[in-house]
């Protein structure tokens, strides 16, 4: 790279970004910046293996141990009725204040009638009034892990609820739509409070790998060191 001031942006998988906007490259020399990542947060996780207060079902949704594929508990619908429109909601509104970048993540087995009966995930930024889809399946018998990124309009919005919901047209029906292992994550100012609100002052001096991740409080709290060697010519 060329001697000057330069922006460094780190990213990487599960954490949250990183930026230095002026690094100062001096030629023929190499310069080191140590990064001290924190990771996405959690803002509602249900396996289904602790009942469903979580959640708020219309039939046929229930949580059942039996769909091919899967040897855990999972929502499901199983064998649904001709002209569906049937919800599985989460039961509580969630403060996602201060978060940003929300993503979604489950995993699911969308054995429906391809191409007439669907699934879709769905949010609401207001409590449940309105509701926008982010995800469609129809006729996969298969399980598959789904990751969506939610758009930037459900960032910091203090009223954010999911549902899943199947709609069947008026003939043909299938074994059904289960989900299992659903996860929203965030990152954003709120989401680095959490996890930094009591690290007084990381130096990185001892292990230039990731001093803070070996101490408390980080020793209970994801991090993960990235080093960024720039060379200047």
């Amino acid at each position: 790279m060329l001697a000057g001031n330069v922006a460094v942006h780190v990213s990487a998988p599960g954490y949250l970004d990183e930026d230095l906007p002026a690094v100062a490259l001096v030629g023929t020399q190499t310069t080191v910046r140590n990064f001290a990542m924190v990771s996405r947060c959690t803002v509602f996780e249900d396996a289904m293996e602790n009942g469903s207060a979580d959640w708020v079902a219309q039939a046929p949704w229930s949580i059942v141990g039996n769909v091919p594929g899967n040897t855990t508990q999972v929502w499901s619908t199983g064998t649904y009725a001709n002209n569906s429109d049937t919800r599985l909601t989460t039961s509580a509104t969630m403060d996602l204040t201060g978060f940003d970048a929300i993503a979604l993540e489950f995993d699911d087995r969308c054995d429906t009638e391809n191409s007439y009966d669907f699934g879709y995930a769905e949010y609401s930024i207001d409590g449940g009034s309105q509701w926008t889809s982010v995800y469609a399946c129809d006729g996969r018998p298969s399980w598959q892990t789904q990751h969506v990124a939610l758009p930037a309009s459900v960032d910091g919005s203090s009223g954010f609820k999911l549902r899943f919901r199947l709609e069947s047209d008026s003939n043909v029906t299938r074994p059904g739509w289960s989900i299992d292992n659903v996860r929203v994550t965030a990152g954003g100012e709120a989401c680095r409070a959490q996890q930094l609100d009591d690290a007084i002052f990381v130096d990185g001096f001892d292990n230039p790998e990731c001093s803070a991740c070996n101490t408390p409080p980080m020793q209970s709290r994801a991090c993960s060191a990235r080093t960024t060697t720039l060379n200047a010519g």
